[in-house]
């Protein structure tokens, strides 16, 4: 082999390693999920029942694992206060938390899975006016090092070898008293945030 031909072949070598690097590093084959919660209350009598439905959708190329330590359905109890004629948020408690998607290990690429729960809300007192829900889903991402995702300088691990970064993503919705159904939460879009370890 001449050296003219070992320079074109290791040059082919390294672009060619360089192209599946950054394919594989690509955003395209990182976990991502989109959800989404809605709920209806059913009044019976004095009593209140709240039906919820959870949806995760695979949106990326990746199978997602769900992890059920850390992927649940906060119900929060919205009530109304005094404000003095100034803007304020509404009172909330927290009522309780449900486990989703126990039936589920993972997610397929494409691929939509929903979980319905049926509760029994507490009797509804003269201030309560809506049952807020706050859906979160723990996953994971296995991938090569990118040091942009630290924000810190210097402080992303020296290693090139794929690791994982633990994944969290989350939804929200409003579920009024006097209202049919549900109404998704315009400020708090579908989020992820990532913890890496």
């Amino acid at each position: 082999m001449t050296a003219d031909l070992f320079w074109k072949v290791a040059i082919a070598a390294v672009g060619g390693t360089w192209t599946v690097l950054n394919y594989l590093r690509g955003r395209t084959f990182r976990r991502r999920l989109e959800l989404k919660v809605t709920g209806q209350i059913t009044v019976e009598g004095e009593l209140h029942f709240l039906s919820i439905t959870a949806t995760v959708k695979n949106v990326g190329l990746s199978k997602a694992r769900i992890f059920q330590e850390g992927t649940w359905v906060k119900l929060f109890r919205l009530s109304s206060k005094p404000t003095g004629g100034a803007l304020s948020l509404p009172g909330q408690a927290h009522l309780g938390t449900a486990p989703v998607f126990k039936e589920h290990a993972w997610v397929e690429p494409g691929e939509e899975i929903n979980d319905v729960l049926f509760v029994q809300l507490p009797a509804k007192q003269a201030e309560d006016i809506a049952i807020r829900l706050n859906l979160r889903v723990k996953s994971q991402d296995r991938r090569w090092m990118d040091t942009s995702d630290f924000e810190e300088k210097g402080s992303a691990p020296e290693s090139d070898y794929p690791f994982v970064r633990n994944l969290t993503w989350a939804a929200a919705a409003v579920v009024p008293y006097n209202s049919a159904a549900s109404q998704p939460l315009a400020e708090a879009p579908t989020t992820h945030t990532g913890a890496y370890s």
